[in-house]
């Protein structure tokens, strides 16, 4: 699985979680439906759908929040929807997430 590659920390410089912020919001704008891990191994694999465009939280991570999730998300542990199914992905029960 190809993840969104993002080195965000302040080691590359105050304004890198800055550019992984606005080069997310250009490839995945709200709405857009997206596949996501909660932990920092890939953990089980949900669908859903970014609800807000993302931004640097305050430890300087870059993160968005996501429809049916509780707080945010670290931008790294999102990728886009494969074409293929996956038999791991816990797809929502109605391709509409936003509600």
């Amino acid at each position: 699985m190809t993840r969104l590659h993002c080195e965000r920390r302040r080691d590359r410089g105050p304004n890198r979680a800055q550019e992984c912020v606005d080069g997310f919001n250009r490839k995945f704008p709200v709405g857009t439906i997206v596949w996501f891990w909660r932990s920092l191994a890939f953990g089980p694999i949900e669908e859903t759908a970014v609800r807000t465009e993302a931004f640097v939280s305050d430890c300087g991570a870059a993160v968005v929040f996501l429809f049916r999730v509780s707080g945010y998300v670290d931008i790294c542990h999102i990728t886009p929807v494969m074409e293929r199914p996956r038999s791991d992905v816990r797809f929502a029960e109605n391709r509409d997430v936003t509600r």
